[in-house]
């Protein structure tokens, strides 16, 4: 493959192709220059070396050791964000993954400085809370989708469950640090999402739109009367005609250019 045609095949990646590009390269460059990105691209947990550094808040997430982290975390990301890329374009997704990152940074710090950790301080590298937070964002849009892990079917709200558990109990532990950022990248994709819709923007949480996906009656109330199957089918043609109408109108113009009503349409589609 020539220089020409490598150049073209990069233009033609989305933004998150190229972020992962970027990871893996940088993977890759760490078995040559390991030292030299650690010592300047890792976040360190003491204050001061923050505002000596400040670049790190952002740099260490591009920065991976475990090959089982870069792995799970590239796949996830891949996969999260062409989802939300389709539904919300690309600014949305954009903003959850890099506010999450400097949010799990920021949560690392002020854990460590309240604990008091010794002066020289730990380090964090990895991007799990940007990818946490576009996880856990995508999981309480559609709280009922629906994936395949090995040979069951799962609930997006199941899987977030089981996140939130593990980096909560994971915070108590000996990589509390680590978890601590985690729940950081945690919070914010719930931020964004209780303020996508809300009309109160100056509400930072608006815990009831979150309780109202995690906590919903069960779907088997709905099929309870059967005489209702009837007309939700009918109604099924014209929703879905709406939603790709919807989809075309975000992919040319974006998502904030969608009225009130359409995102409030969004907002009821994804709740099913």
């Amino acid at each position: 493959m020539g220089l020409n045609e490598i150049k073209l095949k990069y233009q033609s990646f989305s933004i998150f192709e190229k972020i992962i590009l970027y990871n893996v390269l940088i993977f890759l460059s760490s078995f040559f220059l390991k030292s030299f990105l650690l010592d300047f691209f890792q976040l360190n947990s003491n204050f001061q070396s923050l505002i000596l550094n400040p670049w790190t808040l952002l740099t260490y997430s591009f920065i991976h050791i475990g090959f089982l982290d870069i792995v799970f975390n590239m796949l996830i990301l891949f996969y999260v964000s062409r989802l939300l890329v389709d539904l919300f374009n690309t600014t949305i997704p954009l903003k959850i993954y890099f506010y999450g990152i400097i949010t799990g940074g920021i949560f690392f710090i002020l854990f460590s400085s309240i604990l008091s950790i010794d002066s020289v301080g730990f380090n964090l590298i990895g991007a799990s809370a940007g990818v946490r937070a576009l996880l856990i964002f995508l999981c309480v849009y559609m709280p009922n989708k629906q994936v395949k892990i090995a040979f069951w079917n799962i609930e997006l709200r199941y899987i977030a469950y089981f996140i939130l558990i593990v980096d909560i109990l994971g915070a108590f532990g000996t990589n509390s640090g680590g978890y601590i950022s985690h729940l950081g990248g945690d919070l914010l994709g719930l931020y964004f999402y209780s303020n996508l819709y809300s009309n109160n923007k100056t509400s930072f949480f608006n815990w009831e739109s979150i309780k109202s996906y995690f906590f919903k009656k069960s779907s088997m109330n709905y099929y309870k009367n059967k005489n209702s199957n009837k007309s939700r089918l009918k109604n099924d043609t014209a929703t879905q005609k709406r939603i790709d109408v919807i989809l075309e109108k975000i992919s040319k113009s974006g998502y904030e250019n969608l009225s009130k009503d359409e995102k409030e349409f969004l907002f009821k589609v994804g709740k099913k």
